[in-house]
């Protein structure tokens, strides 16, 4: 976790920017870096989520709902003072996962957290 107290303002953040993203087990969050890889002030947008797990360990989590919020961040970003200024995006998610896609490329499961105990796909 980043203090706040390491964060660099705009005005002294050196260019190009990265946003990045990170799907995690508790939240999508997005962040602004520089090119030195420091955080930018006020660069951090978290949009909190969760997973229902049945009894038998298994877990999953709507991949629109994600899809969303990957949006909602981006979008977010979109209307700050870094937009027009950030040249790449870099993303990580949760451990690995599967989502089933149809032709239309819509999800057709939910996502599923790998390993995935006893559970077969609906």
């Amino acid at each position: 976790m980043t203090n706040a107290a390491t964060r660099v303002r705009l005005e002294e953040a050196l260019e190009p920017f990265v946003l990045a993203i990170d799907i995690g087990s508790t939240a999508s969050r997005g962040d602004v870096f520089d090119a030195s890889g420091r955080p930018l002030k006020g660069g951090r947008v978290k949009v909190p989520h969760h997973f229902t797990t049945a009894g038998d360990g298994t877990s999953e989590i709507d991949p629109d709902v994600v899809a969303g919020e990957v949006e909602q961040i981006v979008t977010e970003f979109a209307g700050r003072p870094v937009a027009g200024r950030i040249r790449g995006v870099a993303s990580d998610t949760f451990a690995s996962s599967l989502v089933g896609v149809a032709e239309d490329r819509g999800a057709r499961t939910p996502c599923l957290p790998m390993p995935i105990p006893d559970a077969r796909i609906r």
